[in-house]
């Protein structure tokens, strides 16, 4: 009988649901922004539920003093213009600054959306530091606490790329839509632009242990609402819904620059990072470029560099490039590199040879090999033919051709890509690149680069074979 009593009490117990979002807070154009709440609504099936909300918005304003951060009740009204949202509580909340607390954007522009399409909800608010990786776990055991009593929609108000044309915002948001649909990985996260990687990968961590996943619904920026590039005024939003189904959508993107160590020598550190920026072609928002510089360059998964000659005055010129997110230099054919011979800015060991490089993108699996035909060695091919075994994608840098039966030598052994580096090249762009056996041979001229998009797909149908 008690067994009877107890199997109908487990039956008839309810089981709530927890749906995720990412929401944008840059709300205008107000009729967009109402369609994608309506279609929350509508997805999750949450039209005249009572449930609860938790929307998690970066601190615009650095208001988070301390790492004390735990939930507070306050059970009080609280207003945006007219709209006025009763609140349950709030994180790292200090009653003293609540004028603060509501003068935080990435919460209140979603008021007037909430109380349309979800008024009989319960609102829990928090703030977290939109760069701060340390205390991800320990906040997400806070928020789960509200996995109980009613259905739960957690809200990531995150906005996405700033301050650049329309052209490189939408190459960010295509990088940050790959990571979030490919990557737990912390140091991914911290390299897309959005304004709070944190809030995004909070979200995504705590709906993956749900087994739910990030699909891309809708994407515009503050440039195409208005019909033309607004440049440094340029703000890009993203909506995702989350669902049992995992979209496959990835890439990597590299690029290669080549420059004579001569050609900037000459530069004392801050010209050398306005010769960068000219060459990209960055935009000079005033403030310290060395900061700022970045934002062109979130959206490429590697960024690498070759030098020509050993100079007095090398390190600190290969910290200035490592300031400005430079992956690695390849100096594999210098022959005094004044850095002890141990370690350079990268955290890579210098060898006095061919290099290699290990990278894991999301998944995909690079080696990039650094090859000086001159000293070339037996074990090549063999190395080669080891990572490919491992299913490592092989991007091969040389210096010089020297005949081009080497190279598909070198394609044989198992290169999928190789860089060779020539000063003089055709006008012709596709002259500039070759193939062999479905592989790329790519020839790229000093002062040039070479950038190279690789799709997913088209890695596993041409290159991993």
């Amino acid at each position: 009988m008690y067994l009877l009593i107890f199997m109908l009490f487990l039956w008839n117990k309810k089981k709530y649901n927890i749906n995720f979002a990412v929401v944008p807070h840059f709300t205008i154009q107000e009729q967009v922004v109402h369609r994608q709440y309506k279609n929350i609504q509508d997805a999750y099936q949450l039209s005249g539920k009572k449930i609860n909300i938790l929307i998690i918005s970066p601190d615009h304003f650095y208001t988070l003093k301390n790492n004390n951060l735990k939930l507070n009740n306050l059970n009080k009204d609280m207003c945006y213009k007219d709209t006025c949202l009763n609140v349950k509580w709030v994180y790292e909340w200090n009653g003293r600054k609540y004028k603060k607390y509501i003068k935080e954007h990435g919460l209140w522009e979603h008021f007037p959306y909430i109380k349309k399409y979800f008024p009989d909800s319960n609102l829990y608010l928090a703030k977290i530091k939109w760069r701060d990786f340390g205390r991800i776990d320990t906040i997400l055991e806070e928020f789960k606490k509200l996995e109980k009593k009613w259905d739960l929609l957690v809200l990531a108000s995150v906005d996405f790329s700033h301050y650049v044309n329309e052209d490189w915002a939408n190459l960010h948001d295509i990088k940050t839509r790959y990571v979030m649909q490919n990557s737990l990985d912390k140091d991914d996260y911290k390299n897309i632009e959005v304004d709070c990687p944190t809030c995004l990968y909070l979200t995504n961590l705590w709906a993956s242990e749900k087994n739910q996943f990030p699909n891309f619904v809708f994407r515009d920026s503050s440039s195409v609402i208005n019909n033309k590039d607004l440049w440094y005024d340029n703000t890009s939003r993203q909506w995702y819904l989350y669902g049992d189904e995992k979209e496959n959508n990835n890439w990597i993107t590299i690029w290669f620059f080549w420059s004579s160590l001569s050609d900037l020598l000459s530069l004392n550190n801050e010209e050398l990072v306005n010769h960068m920026r000219d060459f990209y072609q960055l935009w000079n928002i005033k403030n310290n470029p060395k900061y700022n510089v970045h934002r062109k360059w979130f959206w490429i998964d590697f960024l690498g560099f070759t030098l020509e000659n050993s100079y007095s005055g090398l390190s600190s010129k290969l910290k200035t490039l490592s300031e400005l997110w430079f992956n690695i230099i390849n100096l594999d054919l210098l022959k005094n590199i004044e850095l002890n011979n141990k370690y350079d800015y990268f955290g890579n060991k210098w060898i006095s040879k061919n290099i290699v490089l290990e990278k894991n993108i999301r998944g995909i699996k690079i080696a990039f090999h650094w090859y000086d035909f001159r000293n070339r060695e037996n074990e090549d091919c063999k190395n080669l033919e080891n990572y490919k075994s491992s299913w490592y994608i092989n991007v091969v840098s040389v210096h010089w051709k020297e005949k081009i039966n080497l190279l598909e030598d070198l394609i044989d052994c198992g290169a999928d890509v190789i860089l060779i580096e020539q000063k003089d090249l055709s006008k012709n762009v596709d002259n500039n690149i070759q193939w062999y056996k479905d592989k790329l041979i790519i020839f790229i001229a000093r002062n040039k680069y070479v950038l190279i998009d690789i799709d997913q797909n088209w890695l596993i149908n041409n290159l991993i074979k």
